[in-house]
């Protein structure tokens, strides 16, 4: 029992040391993306196996989201967003169909990307 309430005290005291961000900026989604589609392009250059070989390649428009960074951290960041479709090549050289991508974008960075569509914890609507 007393083993339970050390554990339980030091969890409650991780949660008081959580680290709120001072900055009022970092609690905003901060400006829109000044060029969405060269951030996306760079998160291609550097996370698929051949990013020449896109076609196909649609995005829509920044629209306002947020992100879940964990209850330890911010929680729930705002930020912007953007709907992307291509087909690329996969290992094998073959195309792998459109695949529909959620890109998360702060300071003209992609800081995550999501391809399921349907995740529960990341404000975003990129159905189709």
């Amino acid at each position: 029992m007393l083993r339970f309430l050390m554990v339980l005290a030091a969890v409650l005291a991780l949660i008081g040391c959580r680290n709120t961000p001072s900055d009022p900026a970092l609690q905003t989604a901060g400006p829109a993306p000044s060029d969405p589609e060269a951030s996306v392009q760079l998160w291609m250059a550097s996370n698929l196996k051949d990013p020449y070989s896109v076609k196909d390649f649609r995005i829509s428009e920044p629209r306002r989201g947020s992100i879940w960074t964990g209850t330890l951290n911010q929680g729930a960041v705002p930020t912007w967003y953007v709907c992307t479709v291509f087909n690329a090549k996969n290992s094998f050289g073959a195309y792998g169909g459109l695949k529909i991508y959620a890109m998360f974008i702060r300071n003209d960075f992609v800081v995550m990307s999501l391809q399921d569509t349907s995740d529960p914890y990341h404000e975003f609507d990129c159905s189709y």
